[in-house]
């Protein structure tokens, strides 16, 4: 998940340019974002080869400041998509990106690996962050760049840094958003296809590695661990850094029918929900109020911004009279017993975390004006039930979004203890 947080006085503004950045697709500049053709087209007898594989890669040209002292490479690689999903737990194809350093010598072992998970993007084509030299799906002018900025720290600690985009972001078939299983293999897998990269390269590299992420991502990874005993057991899991996880999805959408920051989060669960809907009895319908249910068929169309962006323009005349913000109702944005539905319940099912004991210990970062930090002690409760040795750090004052830049130095403290120092 992410915060898009905007003015008043700004918000129009950006929402138009947004909306108008190539007709609802990725910003088109040349050399910038990265064509589909390379996602969408997988070499012949993909099905194969074994998870884990690198089916193809290419070196990236173009780079974003807080990335130097890295080499880019564009990733495909198999992996397998979610049980409740399209591909019901068959092989998939998936895309990221891995960074290497340059310019220095391997330790003994190899380079141990992170693997990186992005917060909410989007559900479609546009929204994959390997499309983009800042790993994220924003404009050229409106970078959003804190990803790339742990990234670049990460890789230039001492690590390879594999960033995968998740099933459905980018290669064809529906994004099974917040599918803890699919997600979880996307980073073991990722942190194969990385190696088997690097082996390419004649670059030595390591078993070990660190699964870290933020939102959406900081989920993902905890999910990596709680997988990683089985269907990882070939690596070294060492750690794991959630930063702004989300958990116990739900308890917290409840009460945030009436807020307008979580709009988005509505419409690109609902397609969640309807991805991982193998009967295909979901019905938009069925969850959506009037207000997202006229426009969600675009977010798939649309990277996170721009479908903010969206709704936010779709009800402002009369929502935002004199400046005030927006006030809906719970009947605007949910059906009556949107929670009930059978195909939504298994959606936060699949989503839920601490299920299992994870492999290595966790650090969960959260910020006190983050949306989801109402749950975060119950999350932490959770995981140390199922057997985890979780630290929490609490960031007072800090929003969903904050807890990347200002959690990155108790995180890449956390990579030098556990991933880089002998």
């Amino acid at each position: 998940m992410r915060k898009l947080v905007l003015t008043l006085a700004t918000g129009l503004v950006l929402a138009a340019a947004l909306l108008a950045a190539a007709g609802w697709a990725a910003p088109a500049r040349a050399g910038v974002v990265a064509t589909l053709r390379f996602y969408h087209t997988p070499p012949a007898g993909w099905q194969q080869k074994p998870a884990g594989a690198l089916l193809k890669w290419q070196r990236q040209t173009q780079y974003s400041k807080p990335l130097r002292g890295l080499q880019g490479y564009r990733i495909m690689y198999v992996s397998r998509g979610a049980v409740h999903g399209p591909a019901q737990g068959a092989k998939v194809y998936e895309t990221g990106m891995v960074y290497i350093p340059v310019g220095k010598t391997a330790p003994h072992g190899g380079w141990p690996i992170v693997a990186w998970g992005h917060g909410t993007s989007g559900v479609g084509d546009s929204a994959a962050p390997s499309r983009y030299p800042w790993l994220y799906p924003e404009p050229v002018d409106q970078q959003w760049l804190v990803y790339g900025r742990f990234v670049g720290k990460a890789g230039r600690l001492g690590a390879i840094v594999t960033c995968p985009d998740y099933e459905g972001l980018g290669t064809p078939g529906m994004h099974t958003y917040l599918n803890r299983g699919s997600e979880g293999r996307s980073m073991i897998d990722a942190v194969r296809a990385a190696r088997h990269l690097a082996a390419m390269l004649h670059v030595p590299s390591s078993r070990r590695w660190v699964g870290a992420g933020h939102s959406q991502g900081g989920q993902a990874a905890i999910a990596a661990a709680e997988l990683a005993s089985t269907y990882g057991r070939n690596l070294s899991l060492r750690g794991t850094i959630a930063l702004a996880p989300g958990d116990n999805l739900l308890e917290t959408m409840k009460p945030a029918e009436t807020d307008a920051m979580w709009y988005p989060y509505f419409g690109y669960m609902a397609w969640g929900v309807k991805a991982n809907d193998t009967e295909h009895r979901f019905v938009f319908s069925g969850m959506l109020g009037p207000w997202v249910l006229g426009v969600v068929d675009k977010a798939p169309r649309s990277y996170f911004d721009q479908w903010w962006a969206l709704l936010l323009l779709a009800h402002w005349d009369g929502v935002y009279p004199d400046g005030a913000p927006m006030t809906p109702a719970a009947a605007d944005v949910v059906a009556p017993g949107w929670e009930s539905d059978p195909s939504v319940q298994r959606f936060f099912a699949d989503a839920q975390l601490g299920l299992r004991r994870a492999s290595g210990p966790i650090l969960v970062v959260q910020g006190t004006d983050d949306l989801l930090y109402p749950t975060y002690e119950k999350m932490l409760g959770q995981l140390r039930a199922a057997g985890d040795q979780v630290t929490g750090i609490v960031l007072s004052g800090r929003d969903h979004d904050q807890a990347v830049p200002y959690g990155t130095p108790a995180a890449l403290a956390f990579l030098q203890k556990r991933l880089i120092a002998k």
